[in-house]
């Protein structure tokens, strides 16, 4: 589940992500880790694919929390 939360007076986010154009961000939350960035240019160079798309879509940060249930992150 995707939730977009933005401050007063900017757009929100794209609500329909397409996680196999982030394979980096993917793996990492896949594996139970967080993702967060304060700037697209903080990611890692083996994120390249994953920096492309976000500047796409135009975030300035972001932060997602992979939640498990019985075990198991989907």
């Amino acid at each position: 589940m995707f939730r977009p939360w933005t401050v007063v007076g900017c757009e929100p986010a794209s609500a329909l992500i397409a996680f196999d154009q982030l394979p980096w961000a993917t793996a990492k939350m896949l594996r139970g880790d967080i993702f967060l960035f304060s700037q697209v240019s903080d990611l890692p160079e083996e994120a390249t694919p994953d920096k492309a798309y976000l500047r796409e879509l135009g975030p300035k940060s972001a932060v997602a929390i992979p939640l498990a249930v019985a075990g198991s992150i989907t």
